[in-house]
């Protein structure tokens, strides 16, 4: 399921020469454009030239930066202990600006940076709303500014599909069944869902978070900024999940359900292959989801950032390559990457046409929709 879900970010490419000559030099000969990637391509299926062209790559662009810890960060304008191991507060590549606050670009400007203007949106011809909902649910697991102070974060600073096992020990305690190595699931006609956040209710009754679930979020996050744009019909189908935004838009209940549904797969499978291993809840959870971890940094690397570049080079995860690297470091999520990944503008206006047409109001917060077209039709 999940690398049918991978192959579907994409749709028909375009020609490899017209996207090659968005991002080639543009006084490279045409002949370049077409025989880069004819070139390159069957090179890069040569197992051993493969993973040291990634390696190389990995490495290049890992080290274009800095390693850290940063000497800055929004804890103060200059180098203190706190600024370097504090990872509460978001890191930070730049030192204080000496542009006078007059010549520095209006906040309008700035804003207009991160806006498509209505009614011009230019459709993709080669990448899916599936890819757009896929980028959201990924980056929403570790660019998490605090609500109640911008200069810090909420951030695990980690790969660590804390969408489906929330963001510390004790969350991902009440999102486990401790049976099997699973995570807690329901069915609904025949399909595994995560289970529901609230207790049943009369129709328009108060929300009352379940016992098992209190302290999974912050509750005044979840109902004064989350909840307060889930329509009341959609109320009582708000699935458990790791983070807070986890129900936001039908891509986010989707692939969290997916990740859930591949981790019991993945449990049962261990506990076949291991006997030795019955009832061990716990070493069967923790090994499942280290696998888990595996297969989505996989995804990540070999899917979602192969896909961004500008042609595609079969770039693959290769192992323990980080061992030595001096930009193996502690990771720390810094401010400029935060304001960086912005990708709104990919957010259609609409999804589908015709009798299938979705508009935004219809993909955002509509659990009921998942449920009742199931996921493959939707992401089809």
């Amino acid at each position: 399921m999940l690398s049918q879900t991978m192959l579907l970010l994409r749709r028909p490419q375009e020609t490899i020469e017209r996207r090659l000559r968005l991002r080639l030099p543009p006084d490279l000969p045409d002949s370049w454009e077409r025989e880069l990637p004819r070139i390159l391509g069957p090179i890069g299926r040569i197992p051993g030239f493969r993973t040291a062209a990634s390696r190389f790559a990995i490495n290049k662009f890992a080290n274009a930066a800095p390693p850290r810890p940063h000497p800055y960060s929004m804890a103060a304008d200059y180098t203190t202990w706190q600024s370097l191991t504090d990872r509460t507060y978001s890191g930070r590549h730049l030192p204080p600006s000496t542009t006078p606050p007059e010549d520095l670009p209006s906040e309008q400007d700035v804003t207009a940076l991160f806006r498509r203007p209505r009614n011009e949106e230019v459709k993709s011809t080669d990448t899916s709303v599936t890819f757009v909902f896929f980028a959201q649910w990924f980056t929403d697991s570790f660019l998490r500014t605090d609500r109640k102070n911008p200069a810090k974060n909420t951030s695990p600073h980690e790969i660590d599909l804390c969408q489906i096992y929330g963001l510390s020990a004790e969350k991902t305690d009440k999102l486990r069944s401790k049976t099997g190595g699973h995570l807690k699931s329901q069915r609904i006609r025949g399909e595994e869902y995560p289970p529901y956040l609230f207790e049943p209710r009369d129709p328009k009754g108060p929300l009352i978070v379940k016992e098992e679930f209190k302290g999974l979020h912050d509750e005044d996050v979840l109902f004064k900024e989350i909840l307060a744009r889930v329509p009341d019909d959609r109320m009582d189908f708000v699935f458990a999940v790791g983070l807070e935004h986890g129900n936001s838009t039908i891509g986010h209940t989707m692939l969290d359900t997916i990740f859930l549904r591949e981790h019991n797969r993945i449990a049962d499978v261990l506990n076949a292959a291991h006997p030795e291993w019955e009832g061990n809840d716990e070493r069967l959870f923790q090994t499942t989801r280290n696998i888990m971890i595996v297969l989505l940094l996989k995804l990540v690397v070999e899917e979602y950032i192969m896909h961004i570049g500008p042609f595609d080079f079969p770039v693959e995860m290769v192992k323990f390559m980080a061992d030595g690297e001096r930009w193996n470091r502690a990771n720390r999520g810094a401010i400029e990457f935060n304001l960086l990944y912005r990708w709104h503008p990919l957010a259609p206006d609409w999804i589908g046409e015709g009798a299938n047409r979705l508009e935004a109001k219809d993909f955002l917060s509509n659990n009921p929709l998942v449920l009742s077209r199931g996921i493959e039709s939707l992401i089809a």
